[in-house]
């Protein structure tokens, strides 16, 4: 009988890699999200356009399934799910673009002079301030 970790990566099921990365296995998520993040970032970038929009919306793809992996109760495979977890955070970053754009453009002087302190500070205060405005 061979064990888990003697069983070669290919012959492991998506179903049995979800399995045992529900029970905690990291190895089993990680070689869950390698077999999916190709496709699923085709996908992002489809939906996004942007690379770096399209690189955020796959980290919280997988963020949000790794957050959510213990509800999965296998009514459809594991990439169906994954794929309707990232339409969801693909329309939910969406939508916060098209807020930041509405406020910039009915609110500039609320906005620019964040952005104007924004692009003078250091690097590590841009990244505190980027934070708080929501940009990270």
């Amino acid at each position: 009988m061979m064990f888990h970790s003697e069983v070669p990566e290919l012959e492991v099921t998506d179903a049995e890699l979800l399995e045992r990365a529900q029970a905690g296995d990291e190895q089993a998520l990680t070689l869950l999200f390698s077999r999916h993040a190709p496709r699923l970032y085709e996908l992002a970038a489809m939906m996004i356009g942007q690379t770096s929009d399209a690189q955020d919306v796959m980290q919280e793809t997988l963020l949000a399934i790794w957050r959510q992996l213990g509800r999965f109760e296998a009514r459809s495979s594991f990439r169906t799910w994954a794929i309707g977890i990232l339409i969801r955070q693909a329309a939910r970053h969406r939508r916060k673009l098209a807020t930041r754009r509405m406020m910039s453009w009915f609110y500039p002087q609320v906005m620019m002079p964040r952005l104007a302190r924004v692009w003078t500070l250091p690097p590590l205060t841009t990244l505190r301030h980027r934070s708080k405005l929501g940009w990270i």
